[in-house]
């Protein structure tokens, strides 16, 4: 028996399970043991493998269940008082409440982290965020911003709307549709040379001229464009009158995204699916595995929402974005120059380890974050190339 009266959590540990999850399972988690990698946790229902399950999933270490009373689980959610929950319910919040979020905390797989941080790095360079209206583009790209943005960074944006004011950022409001007027801005920016220069969304054949030229010798140029996956860009900045030989010098990443429902955190609960299904799924799962060289992590169960007050009963709460990124290496430059078929640049996307929209939404459905049945109703989106 565990008693958590005695028990100072630290917070760091304690906040590892939301306050509303560990009230509705009954249990605290008291101790990590990183060495050994084991969490321990105090339980009402030690014997709740469900639970013990999902915790094993999100936290990526062996559970210790320890049985603990009433009187002691309520001492320990006492312990969540002092914490303050920054967290939205959504991580694309809309645009009246938008502010800067880390990029961790938009829904980025450890390797797509790392791409987009590599990739900011550069002096120069065209980085395009792309996805159908609502996916959270802006999202993203005021993320990137924010990760850019210290002292020592000189960054300029040309928007449509401003959706969040940036310290140390000079950032102009001007209408995409005023072509004129939002041309001369852009160019009067790159002749002040700042680092970065973020412009809303390249929608004209005169703006993304603009764009690419200056992103091929002087500046990290961050923009949006509307199509539903990172392959299917190319085409589009080629259809807007771009040379193939000068869009491939200046293409540095394209980040494509969505956005799905997430799981309710206070009502989730696993769940085992058809076997035939299952084997289908672990065959997919191994083969993204295997392109991103990580160690399967075999489970025979998935997660759903069974409904509470919460989610208002439907098993959903929040969006996360799912996510396809592009680095642009030398061969696909070759490629692109040479106006090869898109089929063949996606083909060589995929050989060097692109994780793709469907293959992200996969990993996130085994990690607890989305369902399955979410996954599987947008494979055709996804798969479209």
């Amino acid at each position: 028996m565990i008693y958590l009266q005695l028990i100072d959590v630290k917070k760091n540990i304690l906040n590892l399970v939301p306050k509303t999850y560990a009230k509705n399972k009954g249990l605290i988690v008291f101790d990590l043991d990183k060495d050994r990698e084991i969490a321990r946790v105090a339980m009402i229902n030690p014997f709740d493998l469900s639970s013990i399950e999902y915790l094993r999933f999100k936290l990526g270490c062996r559970i210790e269940a320890y049985s603990t009373s009433q009187a002691s689980l309520m001492a320990g959610l006492s312990q969540y008082q002092d914490l303050v929950t920054t967290t939205p319910n959504t991580l694309y919040p809309t645009p009246s409440i938008l502010k800067p979020l880390d990029l961790k905390q938009i829904g980025l797989s450890s390797r797509n982290l790392n791409l987009i941080k590599s990739s900011i790095k550069n002096t120069h360079g065209l980085i395009l965020i792309t996805g159908p209206s609502g996916a959270g583009k802006t999202t993203t790209i005021y993320s990137i911003l924010n990760e850019l943005n210290t002292p020592k960074i000189n960054i300029m944006t040309i928007e449509d709307r401003i959706e969040n004011h940036l310290p140390r950022v000079d950032q102009k409001q001007i209408s995409s549709i005023k072509t004129v007027d939002f041309s001369a801005e852009l160019r009067h920016m790159i002749l002040k040379k700042p680092h970065v220069i973020m412009i809303s969304e390249m929608t004209h054949p005169e703006i993304t001229d603009l764009a690419i030229n200056s992103a091929m010798n002087s500046n990290l140029i961050l923009s949006s464009s509307n199509t539903n996956n990172a392959i299917n860009t190319i085409s589009k900045l080629i259809g807007l009158g771009n040379h193939n030989f000068i869009l491939a010098s200046a293409l540095e990443m394209i980040i494509a995204q969505q956005l799905v429902e997430k799981i309710c955190t206070v009502c989730i609960e696993s769940y085992k699916i058809n076997t035939g299904i299952e084997n289908q799924i672990n065959d997919q799962l191994k083969l993204i595995y295997e392109k991103t060289k990580n160690k399967i992590r075999t489970n025979d169960y998935f997660y759903q929402g069974r409904g509470c007050s919460a989610c208002d009963f439907t098993g959903l709460n929040g969006q996360v974005g799912i996510f396809e990124v592009l680095k642009i290496n030398p061969i696909m430059k070759n490629l692109i120059s040479e106006d090869a078929p898109i089929k063949k640049i996606r083909e060589n996307a995929i050989k060097t380890g692109m994780i793709t929209m469907f293959e992200d939404a996969f990993l996130k459905s085994r990690e607890g974050i989305i369902t399955i049945d979410e996954v599987l109703k947008m494979a055709p989106n996804l798969q479209n190339f």
